[in-house]
């Protein structure tokens, strides 16, 4: 068996040599398309022997990817960004040597420092000829005769550690042409309209964005795979315009849409604490914490210590201290050298 992992690339100099030695054990080869970097990024790739395709098109990264898979001669395709590193290569390899899979789905996870943050599945292998990519911007895997059987989800961690705000701030810009540019080619594509609303959100064009996210709900049917996101990203639109009975309307829906997610609990309860309904806050996180993980999408936050904190702090001011300090000690044993939880600390041994 034969593994081939697939790259593009655009000024990683700084990151490259790491995304290539994370893949020692798994990679018969690598090939990278370098979309017109302007440092060292070639250089490196060619010291590194890595076989490297030129004169990429930074302007359609679905297209840059096929190209680098059409490159490729192994049994099985590996999908690799520079900014990424492969946790367990020699394990995973051994994983595709004994699987009857088609594809492969990996757990991407957000890195600081040495703790995740955020975690969602990915596909990011498949036997070569099986998927190839598509759209300019967060291109994605489809099989070109739409057989999806054979996929399989692991716990495999690609850990992702983005660059700093000040090394990619042009990449706001350039992923908004690219997304219009995905619009205009394809304008009844409900996936291309989630996204460009997603990109305004975060550019804080919140009515714009609240206008595509309608429109790809007009588009779409419950169970769309981005439907519980998009209501999602409305409510937090609708945060930042001061309507926060409309974002509990979306995240009910976002819910109703995805309820073993626990974002939408413990952010419903964020707001019904900070309207003063303690209890019902309370409530909300109570069920959120008996969810178990969801396989597709985690975010470390609702898992952690401070939503035990949350927790604890709602039942404060519910008048169930006694109740509370049990989640209050539960953050401090998981992080005791956050001084916030020892604060609240003192909070509750003053009012007992």
């Amino acid at each position: 068996m034969k593994v081939s992992v697939c790259m593009i690339a655009r000024n990683e100099a700084l990151r490259i040599a790491a995304a290539v030695n994370s893949v020692t054990g798994l990679a018969d080869e690598i090939i990278i398309v370098d979309t017109g970097s302007t440092d060292d990024t070639v250089a490196i790739a060619h010291e590194m022997g890595i076989r490297v395709i030129e004169h990429g098109n930074r302007r359609h990264k679905a297209q840059e990817r096929n190209h680098s898979i059409d490159a490729a001669h192994g049994d099985w395709v590996v999908i690799l960004d520079c900014d990424e590193t492969v946790a367990d290569p020699e394990g995973f390899r051994q994983f595709l040597e004994t699987t009857d899979a088609r594809a492969v789905y990996v757990k991407t996870t957000f890195m600081e420092g040495d703790k995740s943050t955020l975690s969602f599945a990915q596909m990011r292998a498949w036997r070569r000829g099986t998927y190839f990519y598509k759209y300019r911007a967060h291109e994605v895997p489809l099989p070109p005769d739409n057989n999806w059987d054979g996929q399989v989800w692991t716990d495999f961690v690609w850990e992702h550690r983005p660059p700093s705000v000040l090394e990619t701030g042009w990449k706001r810009e350039h992923m908004m042409m690219l997304l219009l540019m995905d619009i205009d080619e394809n304008p009844d594509d409900p996936r291309c309209m989630y996204y460009l609303g997603r990109e305004l959100m975060y550019a804080q064009a919140y009515q714009w964005a609240l206008g595509w996210f309608g429109r790809y709900m007009d588009a779409t049917a419950s169970g769309h795979w981005d439907r519980a996101d998009a209501y999602g990203c409305m409510a937090s639109c609708l945060e930042a315009l001061g309507n926060e009975d409309k974002a509990l309307e979306c995240l009910q829906s976002a819910m109703r849409e995805q309820p073993e997610r626990r974002d939408w609990w413990g952010r419903q309860a964020v707001i019904y604490h900070k309207s003063s309904k303690h209890e019902l806050a309370a409530s909300m996180l109570k069920v959120m914490f008996g969810l178990f993980p969801d396989k597709m999408y985690i975010n470390e936050y609702w898992y952690g210590p401070y939503a035990y904190d949350l927790l604890a702090r709602c039942l404060y001011y519910a008048g169930k201290k006694a109740e509370g300090l049990p989640y209050l000690q539960k953050a401090i044993e998981m992080a005791p050298t956050v001084q916030l939880f020892r604060d609240n600390l003192k909070w509750f041994e003053e009012s007992a």
